[in-house]
């Protein structure tokens, strides 16, 4: 058994995982497995783990609503969740890219230091690159 978190702390500030989980076959091998970022090898084992789970459509679908986009989630990989929300028309899994990169800058509108500073590179080369031709 865990202790609580102390009071005040961020994860007590959580909300708490919802009921199915007690129930998920992978509880007792969660740290056994690479269930976000899996090798070929693991995630073969996860989804086999998955198949006989008395919750796995609870996990699926919540991996949907969420479009989360590692992992296995009721035995589907990211590429499967997709295909699936498509088929569903739910939001379809995006992993956001990491901040300090001008895709994020760009595309997600992120404009925290690092993003801005992909941003300014990028143009002081592109600008450097047509005055040389």
């Amino acid at each position: 058994m865990t202790t609580p978190p102390a009071t005040g702390s961020a994860s007590s500030q959580l909300p708490p995982p919802p009921e199915w989980t007690r129930r998920a076959a992978c509880l007792d091998q969660w740290t056994d497995l690479d269930w976000i970022d899996p090798t070929p090898e693991q995630a073969r084992h996860c989804r086999e783990i998955c198949v006989d789970c008395p919750v796995r459509h609870h996990c699926l679908a919540a991996a949907l609503i969420a479009a989360e986009p590692w992992g296995i989630w009721g035995g589907l990989d990211p590429d499967e969740r997709a295909d699936l929300a498509r088929a569903s028309g739910l939001p379809l899994p995006n992993a956001l890219p990491v901040h300090g990169v001008r895709t994020r800058y760009v595309r997600h509108g992120c404009r925290c230091r690092a993003c801005r500073q992909a941003q300014t590179t990028y143009e002081s080369e592109r600008r450097r690159k047509a005055s040389a031709a």
